[in-house]
């Protein structure tokens, strides 16, 4: 079972799948991101979204008690983001190896009708005209989801040409690709970078381990 942790910033409750971020301090007193949760340092607790992130860093509120070097709180939260889209990215690609995912609108709508979809990702540049068709083609079938994804992101994450739908089968790494979308969604608040831009930039910045 999952355990409940609480937010150090707004004290909310939850468990890490429900919105939880767990950070560590290094032994320099620099604050870390533990994003699987599995490094053996003392953990501390923020949710998962760009408010209690940027006030919980400003304020301090992370290890109170213990030096801790400063860090730029937008810089973190972007880095962070970028961290999350990678995988995503990862969890995408190992579901398409393991053919737990089919490309296209047919192929979606099909499996969805039969039972075994979980979810569907539409690409943010899909059209409108298309994104309203999907969604009454599987309103009574799976959820569709509206991804931070473009069509040229989809095919370059899973090996393909550019598609606007993916439609993901019920299962663990499912949930765990719904989990990471609304992380991501919360992180950007409408304004950081898309997913094309994150998973690209360079990966070595401070305060990211684990």
């Amino acid at each position: 079972m999952d355990p409940v942790r609480t937010c150090a910033l707004c004290r909310k409750k939850a468990t890490r799948q429900q919105g939880m971020l767990r950070f560590v301090r290094a032994p320099d007193g620099e604050i870390c991101l533990d994003l699987k949760a599995s490094l053996p340092s003392r953990g501390a607790w923020l949710c998962a979204n760009r408010t209690c992130i940027k006030e919980g860093l400003k304020r301090k509120v992370l290890f109170r008690k213990l030096p801790t070097i400063q860090v730029n709180e937008e810089a973190m939260i972007d880095a962070i983001a970028n961290r999350v889209c990678e995988q995503l990215k990862s969890s995408l690609g190992l579901m398409r190896k393991m053919g737990d995912l089919v490309l296209g609108r047919d192929a979606a709508v099909g499996l969805a009708q039969s039972g075994e979809a979980a979810a569907v990702l539409l690409a943010s540049d899909l059209s409108l005209r298309s994104q309203k068709d999907m969604r009454e083609a599987l309103a009574s079938h799976a959820a569709t989801i509206d991804s931070m994804f473009s069509m040229d992101d989809f095919g370059r994450s899973l090996g393909c040409k550019r598609t606007g739908v993916v439609a993901l089968k019920k299962g663990r790494i499912t949930q765990e690709i719904l989990r990471l979308c609304d992380m991501v969604k919360n992180l950007s608040d409408g304004r950081g970078p898309t997913p094309a831009s994150l998973v690209n930039k360079d990966l070595a910045l401070s305060g990211l381990r684990g």
